[in-house]
């Protein structure tokens, strides 16, 4: 019951029956807890959820677990305030704060354009001599989505002044320059990463070949393209679509069959979305040979699927 009514957002009947438990002595599992402090943080009673942290508490659940599954909740409810007030307590009980409840507290206040705020929590770690990857990359990322990247690359560089940057902050900086056209400097990022040994993944590749098919270097987008096998990197159905999609807005339809192909050797599931794109963009173009080739691709793929699930 109480699991249905903080479904239903009930929260004056999730706290009747919550506090009915606690007077009879019922033990609550943790994942009720957790459930019942959402319910209650996004119906704005604090003190409720507060409440239920305190009495995990006692039953013996670290402090610093408790109060970060209380963060948390109050960060998916928008309750940036009381989450400020809740680190603040925290730092005068001196009690140990895990890195996830920083995260937790600095993805809740940029989805909320409260940056600045933000920033302040940064500092605060800075103040500790703590580096945390994750959060200079949701940093940068809220900057580059407001389009402050002056802050934003200044924010980068003393990222790297620390240590490694992850792959998917490289990545988002990487994207808005190739967006922006500037081409050049999106490239100088991705050859950092090369000369810095990090390990790429099925998102930063492609993010390049992109940029080259937006500069009409096609043979040098397949070509980084391609470089994912080298990595062993298995290039997924997304990545396939993404590339395709850039590839038609230059209008190349020898390229668009050269990735299917290449599609084909790497055996991918769930292709369904990637020909129906080619295909829609060869019938525009009037390519018919080639609309016929994909419809036999087609018809391949899902027959040797069909026999592959027989034989399962």
């Amino acid at each position: 019951m109480p699991r249905a009514v903080c479904n239903a957002r009930k929260a004056d009947i999730a706290l009747e029956f919550y506090e009915d438990m606690v007077r009879n002595e019922v033990k609550l599992d943790v994942d009720l807890c957790i459930q019942l402090m959402k319910c209650f943080a996004l119906c704005g009673n604090i003190d409720a959820a507060r409440s239920v942290g305190e009495n995990m508490i006692k039953s013996e659940i670290p402090e610093s677990q408790v109060y970060g599954m209380m963060l948390k909740s109050f960060c998916i409810a928008g309750k940036i305030t009381e989450s400020l007030e809740l680190i603040r307590d925290l730092e005068n009980k001196d009690v140990s704060l895990d890195m996830g409840m920083f995260e937790a507290l600095v993805k809740g206040l940029c989805c909320r354009d409260r940056i600045e705020d933000a920033m302040e929590i940064l500092e605060i770690l800075k103040k500790r001599d703590v580096f945390d990857q994750n959060i200079y990359g949701i940093l940068i990322s809220a900057y580059l989505g407001t389009n402050r990247v002056s802050e934003e690359f200044g924010l980068f560089q003393e990222a790297k002044g620390y240590g490694n940057v992850l792959v998917s902050t490289y990545t988002n900086l990487m994207q808005h320059f190739f967006w922006k056209g500037e081409f050049h400097k999106g490239l100088e990022l991705y050859n950092e990463m090369l000369r810095l040994g990090l390990r790429l993944d099925s998102v930063a590749i492609p993010a390049v070949a992109a940029g080259y098919v937006q500069q009409n270097r096609i043979s040098e987008a397949l070509d980084v393209f391609k470089s994912m096998f080298e990595m062993g990197i298995r290039p997924s159905s997304k990545s396939y679509l993404v590339f395709i999609k850039e590839v038609r807005k230059i209008c190349k339809a020898d390229e668009v069959v050269e990735i299917l192909n290449e599609m084909q050797v790497c055996k991918l599931s769930n292709v369904d979305e990637i020909l129906s794109e080619a295909r829609s963009y060869l019938e525009k173009k009037g390519e018919v040979e080639k609309v016929n080739a994909i419809n036999s691709f087609c018809t391949s793929f899902h027959r040797s699927v069909n026999e592959k699930n027989a034989d399962q």
